[in-house]
């Protein structure tokens, strides 16, 4: 054997071995390369469900803040027109019975002179008694709104205390989001989320 014939053997070993590590890195960055892809686009899509999920949630948020500020407003305008037609109602009496009396006063004065002071004493009494009966209509009326009030001052404290649950669950959901990120980033960049 020639002295050149081994050296012409390791020579063809030593660029076959060489044209195997090439190859050998060629598919390895194709593959790299193709993971690469798939993170990102694995990322991408994590990315739009998150945002998906806020938007659900804010469109959710709203709607509910909307729904309660009609309710709200229903309530209110409901009162309003309750004790509206309260004050109608009792102005129409307390007038009925102004122009009833008068009507009798005149009568009575035109027509029995001398019983007038007869008269003004009994009606004093009937007076009295119209007072004392529109004072215990007032005091039951009273009494049955300030009760309505007190419900709907809960009924807003439970509408208050159903926005801040929400809320929670809202901040909750948000840092469950966030850790999912960052646990992602971790997995597919093998270190920290500021990877």
């Amino acid at each position: 054997m020639e002295w050149w014939q081994p050296v012409s053997m390791v020579g063809t070993v030593v660029l076959m071995m060489t044209a195997l590590a090439a190859l050998g890195w060629r598919v390895l960055g194709r593959a790299l390369e193709r993971m690469r892809v798939e993170n990102q686009v694995a990322h991408d899509r994590i990315g739009k469900s998150i945002a998906k999920v806020q938007d659900d949630l804010g469109g959710e948020i709203a709607t509910v803040r909307d729904d309660l500020s009609g309710k709200i407003a229903k309530v209110r305008d409901d009162l309003n027109a309750e004790i509206a037609k309260v004050r109608d109602d009792l102005g129409g009496e307390i007038a009925k019975v102004r122009d009833d009396l008068s009507g009798e006063i005149a009568k009575v004065r035109d027509d029995l002179g001398g019983e007038i002071a007869k008269v003004r004493d009994d009606l004093s009494g009937e007076i009295a008694k119209v007072r004392d009966d529109l004072g215990g209509e007032i005091a039951k009326l009273r009494e049955s709104m300030n009760g309505e009030f007190v419900s709907v001052r809960k009924d807003v404290g439970d509408v208050r205390e159903g926005v801040a649950e929400l809320r929670g669950e809202l901040r909750g959901v948000n840092r469950s989001l966030q850790d999912l990120r960052e646990d992602f980033r971790v997995h597919v960049y093998g270190g920290t989320a500021s990877a």
